[in-house]
């Protein structure tokens, strides 16, 4: 079991780092942080974060709706965006390349905590992330990318590969996932674990 790892782009060092700190207070892993376009494409050959928060105004020639337009085309990382910047046009190119999650400054841990678990959610889904969105009323407990699942553990999401999952147990309108020595107890039905991981 990994926690979720995030990797941010904001050129304000001073926000990146307090982004930082707020991300790893809610129990998350930060892998990087860049502070431009170039070298955030440049560190992203190397790193494989699970999520990217990526700020759409970066203040130079490449745009986090640049960035953002050449990780979809390449299959990067899914990604929220930040902002302050609220003009449709902006909104809009923003919205077609297919964020999981917005993230308005200025960030609050609420927020942050927020647009992640609607980020999770959305991983599963096919449609883009909507300006303002309200958390989910009960965040999913689980969900599936590629080899490996998010479990939600105590106000967190962590990572478990699917390889390392020994067997899942239904118990009525509960499923425990047992992993390595740990059992998660979720409260969601095995029937929908398995939509998922389908």
């Amino acid at each position: 079991m990994e926690e979720l790892s995030l990797f941010i782009v904001e050129d304000r060092p001073i926000l990146a780092e307090a982004l930082a700190f707020q991300l790893e207070k809610l129990g998350y892993r930060v892998d990087g942080t860049a502070s431009s376009g170039e070298e955030a494409l440049e560190k992203l050959e190397i790193l494989r974060p699970d999520l990217m928060i990526l700020d759409i105004d970066l203040g130079e020639e490449m745009s986090g709706i640049d960035i953002a337009q050449q990780l979809r085309d390449t299959e990067g990382p899914p990604f929220i965006f930040l902002t302050g910047v609220t003009d449709a046009p902006t909104i809009e190119r923003a919205i077609a390349t297919n964020p999981v999650a917005f993230l308005q400054k200025p960030v609050t841990a609420r927020r942050l905590s927020a647009a992640i678990d609607i980020a999770i959610q959305n991983l599963d889904n096919d449609h883009p992330a909507r300006l303002e969105q309200t958390p989910p009323p009960n965040p999913v407990p689980v969900s599936a990318r590629e080899d490996f699942i998010f479990v939600r553990v105590r106000n967190r999401y962590v990572r478990i590969a699917i390889d390392e999952i020994h067997y899942i147990q239904a118990d009525e309108s509960y499923s425990r996932i047992h992993a390595h020595d740990q059992v998660h107890v979720l409260s969601i039905k095995l029937k929908e674990i398995e939509r998922r991981l389908s």
